[in-house]
Formats: structure tokens, C-alpha cells, sequence
């Protein structure tokens, strides 16, 4: 019963609701969802390598059963993460931001209006580059990533720089 998830732990550790209790096990924030909300879950399980284990630390990639306290209404997709319930400030959607990117291996000039697919970790996005803003600084371009119901949008230089 509940969803089953892989991902690698990126810092901290995980531990099972049987396993040793570490401080708080199965204190967890599942999120953010398209609205930018955050749902409980208590982590049930842990595989590493497909055995059973009670714990996983950073940079294992394991797969973890889940029971998300949501009400039925939380949906779990690709690129979401589990924090600490205690994380401070607390974990929250962001929607727009600014970044400095390097387009690879593009096979035309990369205008304004042009869609590119962007990857961190294990996330992919659309991203939409918009004319370039400038500080009027020595500072290389940059890119303000907008993502919604809709894909998101990005600033980006012309040349061969996206947005993120």
C-alpha cells in the first residue's frame, strides 16, 4: 500500500519506520505539488541495491515506500523531493528564477522565443528564452526560468546561452 519512489540522497540520511530510530524517522515533506503545497509522509521502507534495508545515506540512490498523509488529493510526479519536516526555513515552490547557463551541442543559434528542454538532477523542463536583460555590468547573461501550468519561460543572451 501507498506510492514506491527511487531517487539518490543527496545529504542526510533516511531511516525506516522499523529500523533504529535516527532523530524523528518518518518526519517527511513529500512536495511540491503543481500548486506548491507540501504533503506528510512517513517513509515505511527502504531498498538499496533491491535488499531491504533501514537506512540509506547520502549518495545512495535507493527505493523508498511511501504513505503520504494527503486526503487522496496529492498527486506524486517525476521531480518531486523528501525534506526533513524540520527543515528551516521551510522547503516552498519556486517558480521564477535567475541562472547562468551553457547550451550544449545546439544545432542553431538560440533566439528569443526559441524552446529549449532544461535537466537538473532528475528533473527535465521546457523553458521559453525571452530577450536578453542586462545589467550593463562585465556579467555574463543570464536566465530567469518561469514554470507553471504552462512550461516556463526564460531570459536568455542570443548566442548559444538558455534559460534554466
Amino acid at each position: 500500500d501507498g506510492p514506491v519512489v527511487s531517487g539518490t540522497l543527496l545529504r542526510g540520511a533516511l531511516c525506516a519506520r522499523a529500523a533504529v530510530p535516527s532523530p524523528a524517522p518518518g518526519r517527511l515533506l513529500v512536495g511540491p505539488d503543481a500548486r506548491g503545497h507540501w504533503a506528510p509522509a512517513t517513509l515505511r521502507s527502504i531498498k538499496y541495491k533491491e535488499l531491504g534495508v533501514g537506512r540509506a545515506v547520502a549518495g545512495q540512490s535507493a527505493t523508498v515506500s511511501l504513505q503520504v498523509a494527503d486526503g487522496g488529493g496529492f498527486k506524486l510526479r517525476r521531480g518531486m523531493v523528501l525534506v526533513d519536516e524540520r527543515t528551516r526555513p521551510a522547503p516552498s515552490a519556486v517558480w521564477e528564477f535567475t541562472a547562468c547557463v551553457t547550451a550544449i551541442q545546439l544545432p542553431a543559434k538560440v533566439v528569443a522565443g526559441a524552446e529549449l528542454v532544461l535537466y537538473c538532477l532528475g528533473v527535465k523542463q521546457v523553458a521559453r528564452v525571452l530577450p536578453a536583460v542586462r545589467s550593463g555590468d562585465a556579467s555574463p547573461p543570464h536566465s530567469s526560468a518561469r514554470s507553471g501550468s504552462g512550461g516556463s519561460e526564460s531570459r536568455g543572451s542570443g548566442g548559444s546561452g538558455g534559460g534554466g
